[in-house]
């Protein structure tokens, strides 16, 4: 979080950043009307990092602008342990996302078991998307969206806004996959299944629950999501696909589909809510 400055007597680093100054750089902040400040831990070798968020976190409230605070450790430091408690909205989990596949692969397999860390006011953050860069096939970049939506991630758009294609467009503004990740009840989403392709799922508020079937294979797949695996209790239950925006119909006990490689099919499933043991306190 470089603001610009340089302390002579400041031996742990070298480099431009708020450490010292964190209540003037919260004060300057607030008067440029900054609505998100992001706090890296770069070059703090010999500090301790919940003392050093939790003072611009102070600083943040001091300066009387409410401002979305998100600690960026790169998961080495277990903010989502203690980030809430020091005044945080979010904190990232894991490395720098890059413009791969590979990198997405690899947050994404972070997320599991960070669930019971997030409700409304505190998120995971597996970093910013990369849809639009030009790197991930149209399959990954819905897949990438599907996904963080699912875990409600922070959806950041890490594309170059005026250069956007249709299709980019497209999954940026895709009403019913957005409306997922910004479901009310706040529930990070989890791994039902894994046989290596995967069956993501959540509650939503409505009583329902979402669906991601994801193939990280390189050939079309089957994949079944079945009821008693997403807390719904045997019997009939209604198909949307999210993306289509269009009703599946009536399904009994579970639902398949064939999913191209490295892609996705999202969808909504409301049916009779059963137990549900993995979101319990």
């Amino acid at each position: 979080m470089a603001a610009g400055h340089v302390d002579p007597h400041e031996k742990i680093s070298n480099h431009e950043g708020s450490l010292n100054y964190e209540f003037e750089d919260a004060k300057q902040y607030a008067e440029w009307g900054i609505d998100h400040v992001k706090n890296d831990f770069c070059f703090s070798k010999g500090l301790h990092p919940k003392n050093i968020y939790a003072k611009f976190a102070e600083a943040i409230r001091a300066s009387g602008r409410p401002m979305v605070y998100n600690l960026c450790g790169w998961g080495e430091i277990s903010a989502h342990k203690w980030g809430r408690e020091i005044g945080a909205q979010s904190w990232r989990i894991g490395p720098d996302i890059e413009n791969t596949w590979k990198s997405v692969l690899l947050i994404l397999d972070m997320m599991p078991g960070l669930e019971a860390y997030q409700s409304p006011g505190g998120w995971n953050d597996p970093d910013m998307l990369e849809v639009g860069n030009g790197v991930l096939t149209p399959a990954e970049e819905k897949a990438h969206f599907s996904l963080w939506s699912i875990l409600a991630a922070p959806l950041i758009a890490g594309n170059d806004l005026r250069k956007m294609t249709p299709h980019t467009i497209k999954i940026l503004t895709a009403k019913e996959v957005i409306a997922v990740d910004q479901d009310p009840l706040g529930l990070q989403g989890v791994r039902v299944s894994k046989t290596p392709n995967e069956v993501w799922a959540k509650p939503l508020a409505d009583g329902s629950r979402a669906v991601v079937l994801f193939n990280r294979g390189n050939k079309p797949a089957r994949l079944t999501v079945k009821w008693k695996d997403i807390w719904i209790k045997p019997g009939s239950a209604k198909v949307r696909d999210l993306w289509k925006r269009s009703e599946l119909g009536v399904h009994n006990d579970k639902f398949s589909a064939v999913v191209e490689p490295h892609g996705v099919v999202m969808v909504k499933i409301s049916g009779d809510p059963a137990p549900n043991p993995v979101y319990v306190k």
